[in-house]
Formats: C-alpha cells, sequence, structure tokens
C-alpha cells in the first residue's frame, strides 16, 4: 500500500465554533494540519463569562478557551487575518495581507 497523504483544514473563523471544530478534527484525525484564521488578535474567549470579570468574580484568564500554547499542542496553527476570498477549485484561501 502506498502512503496516504495527509489532510489539511483551514477554519474559517478562530472563535468558539471555529476552535472546536479544530478540537473535534484533531480528535478524528491526529496527523492532519489544522489552520484557525480568524481577525481578532488574541486568543479565543468564552463571553459569557464577561460580567464576572467585570464584577471580580473571575479572573480574566478564565475566560480563554483554549490558550496558544493549548493550540500549539494540539498541532493547531493559528493565523490572524482577515479572508479576502476563497477559491474551492484550486483550495486556496487568500487573506487580505
Amino acid at each position: 500500500m502506498g502512503k496516504t497523504q495527509s489532510k489539511t483544514y483551514i477554519i474559517i473563523g478562530a472563535g468558539i465554533a471555529g476552535t472546536n471544530a479544530a478540537m473535534a478534527i484533531r480528535k478524528e484525525d491526529t496527523q492532519g494540519r489544522i489552520i484557525l484564521v480568524g481577525d481578532e488578535p488574541y486568543p479565543v474567549y468564552s463571553r459569557v463569562n464577561i460580567s464576572k470579570i467585570v464584577s471580580k468574580e473571575l479572573d480574566s484568564t478564565a475566560l480563554l478557551l483554549k490558550t496558544p500554547e493549548q493550540l500549539a499542542a494540539q498541532s493547531i496553527e493559528r493565523i490572524t487575518g482577515k479572508v479576502q476570498s476563497i477559491d474551492r477549485l484550486s483550495r486556496q484561501v487568500v487573506l487580505e495581507d
């Protein structure tokens, strides 16, 4: 049997849904390349608990869904940028920069 080529997954949107999708993919495919593209320069956080941060019930680090280190440990890349176009036929995603 020949060697199978690993897949590359590009998830546009590095928020809660995108991060959860990346983690789910990683559970199913331990070898594939996973790239999260998002336009926010900071790690994904849970917006639900912001009121507790304001009222000082939680430390702001408690909001983080996954730290950059946790994503890296799962071999999930994070790119900050805005998507300009998606070409499904050539399987390319072009960022504004």
